[in-house]
């Protein structure tokens, strides 16, 4: 108790300073469920199919020149639910703003993607139920989430803003290989084309001779009213191996009207020509200002060479909103594998508490 006490007296003392402190909060669990073939009910401890995701508490501490921010995963004191390299702190760095606020120096532990990934409409479903799969080789080795630069490794950032777009560099923690070096390098430009037209670039080189490359173009509204659209291709290499993958992304939304959208993110990826395929479609439509219904369908083909390797999943959801940062999010996961003759499937039915202060 005397921690708990110490540490919120120092972050209350810590935050007088700055001008603005966030918290958000987001607890997970299962109503029941008979995923990887394990029944269970009334779980509050988590609720994805590998049990990693239960709650998180993020607090940001912030002015206009500098900030910090933590994402504690307090769950994870628990050995028996620990990932596998146990951290209790998911993120946490520090960042200082200079020259008149165009350039920034980051640093610590952060996973962050710029391109727009297309998540209005997610709300608090976690990952696999809305967005398996990042940009990238979804099954790659060196590009797979090619525009996370830092692979969620400790990593120092210098990014500077100019007129028509933004550069960023990082050093990122890694045992390079050819050298002394105990870093990696990762680079990304943006420029903008127009108003709403963008090209993004990426370069990851975190180890010797594993080199990942990616461009995507970001359209928001260019070509139709309410249409956002992002395409991307991503090329990786890893040279000892002899390894080559490359994989394409596109996304779009459409934005009907006020209450109705529509959400698709497909990707095909390549390994050693091995393919893989991932197609993700949802509706959401806005019931009023409190409740929002969605419906979700992912396809994902493991192996487009081998048969019977394909899984589907269609949710289900809502969510109340009873004000404004509280949201409760409730549905049914119904998964089929085995496709395309179907040998297994589940029903899950899982509750997310959020809450943003």
């Amino acid at each position: 108790m005397k921690k708990i006490i110490s540490t919120a007296a120092a972050v209350l003392a810590f935050s007088m300073a700055f001008a603005d402190v966030s918290v958000e909060f987001t607890q997970a669990g299962y109503v029941t469920s008979d995923r990887d073939g394990k029944s269970v009910k009334l779980d509050v401890n988590g609720y994805d199919s590998d049990k990693k995701i239960t709650g998180c508490v993020v607090t940001e501490i912030s002015n206009d020149v500098a900030g910090v921010v933590f994402d504690l995963d307090p769950w994870m004191n628990d050995k028996s639910r620990q990932t596998v390299d146990g951290k209790m702190l998911d993120q946490y760095y520090g960042w200082v703003n200079f020259l008149g606020g165009k350039a920034t120096l980051q640093s610590g532990v952060w996973t962050s993607r710029s391109v727009n990934r297309m998540k209005q409409d997610a709300g608090s479903w976690e990952n696999a139920e809305y967005e398996a799969y990042k940009p990238g080789v979804i099954t790659g080795t060196v590009a797979k989430d090619v525009t996370n630069l830092t692979d969620g490794n400790l990593a120092t950032q210098l990014s500077y803003n100019f007129d028509m777009g933004y550069a960023k560099f990082a050093i990122v923690d890694s045992d390079y290989g050819a050298t002394s070096l105990k870093s990696g390098f990762a680079t990304e430009a943006g420029f903008n084309v127009s108003q709403d037209l963008n090209f993004k670039v990426y370069l990851k080189n975190l180890k010797d001779q594993e080199i990942a490359f990616a461009v995507f173009g970001e359209s928001n509204g260019s070509f139709k009213e309410g249409l956002d659209l992002v395409a991307g291709l991503t090329f990786g290499n890893v040279k000892a191996e002899g390894g080559f993958e490359f994989g394409v992304d596109v996304r779009a939304r459409y934005e009907l009207n006020e209450k109705l959208a529509f959400t698709t993110m497909n990707n095909l990826s390549s390994v050693n020509a091995a393919y893989t395929l991932w197609d993700m479609i949802s509706v959401a439509y806005k019931v009023s200002d409190k409740t929002k219904l969605t419906v979700t369908g992912e396809w994902n083909y493991a192996d487009l060479a081998m048969k019977e390797s394909g899984s589907l999943s269609i949710i289900p959801g809502v969510t109340y909103s009873p004000c404004d940062g509280a949201d409760l999010t409730t549905g049914i996961i119904i998964e089929t594998t085995g496709w395309k003759k179907p040998s297994g499937s589940s029903v899950s039915i899982p509750v997310v508490l959020h809450v943003a202060l």
